[in-house]
């Protein structure tokens, strides 16, 4: 999914329709590093973060990207748990990850996410990041090609 914004929606019907196909899903938006929005909607009537069932239900995802938007250090956990090591890539940049649990730090959280997909996995730097993704005034002039890079690559 290449949109300004999440579609909570559209990720509930990707895991409901698409459980038995869905291998690889990028979320991916232009970042500015002063202020990442939030993946998802804060949900005051415990509705299931659609992520954690698409990591539950889709049994073929083997490709996880997140950029862009904020999302928290449990639901990766909940993701690279539910997913195990059949999860062979899962990228989300340092500063997107919200720090919700009381000790939690990026080593602690490397070290949970790593067990669970039983290798070592660590959040992307900052410095990795497509020029197309760091939101500058050239950064349109190369999202197209940064866009269709990755369409090819999936």
């Amino acid at each position: 999914m290449y949109r300004l914004q999440v579609n909570e929606p559209a990720l509930e019907f990707l895991s409901q329709w698409y459980n038995g196909t869905l291998n690889c899903l990028n979320i991916v938006d232009s970042l500015n590093v002063d202020e990442v929005p939030p993946l998802l909607v804060e949900d005051h009537f415990g509705r299931v973060d659609p992520l954690i069932m698409i990591a539950w239900k889709c049994h073929s995802l083997e490709s996880l990207t997140l950029i862009g938007y904020e999302y928290s250090d449990i639901g990766l956990i909940g993701i690279a748990r539910l997913c195990g090591p059949k999860l062979l890539h899962f990228d989300i940049p340092e500063l997107c990850i919200d720090y919700q649990l009381v000790n939690m730090s990026s080593t602690i959280l490397s070290k949970s996410v790593g067990e669970a997909l039983k290798r070592k996995w660590r959040p992307m730097e900052t410095e990795r990041l497509d020029t197309a993704i760091l939101e500058s005034e050239d950064a349109w002039d190369s999202w197209d090609s940064y866009v269709l890079n990755r369409l090819n690559s999936s």
